[in-house]
């Protein structure tokens, strides 16, 4: 990962929901792009900032799964 391409605007690490400025010295759970596993950071000014990683993704359904595994076998 290359820091220096987010310009300041972002941060890297993944918070369970958006940090508020009234959080600022809290503890909160967050993780990392190279972590597999959750753990606690005292919240600072610099965690304010947007994540870069936000939101839940597409979740996938058993049907999704099905479809693929069909297609792939013809």
């Amino acid at each position: 990962m290359q820091p220096q391409l987010l310009g300041n605007e972002f941060t890297h690490l993944e918070f369970p929901r958006r940090v508020q400025r009234k959080e600022v010295g809290k503890r909160m759970l967050y993780r990392d792009f190279t972590m597999s596993g959750w753990a606690y950071k005292t919240i600072e000014d610099d965690d304010l900032k947007f994540p870069l990683i936000y939101g839940e993704g597409k979740k996938e359904s058993p049907y999704d799964r099905t479809v693929f595994i069909y297609l792939e076998k013809t």
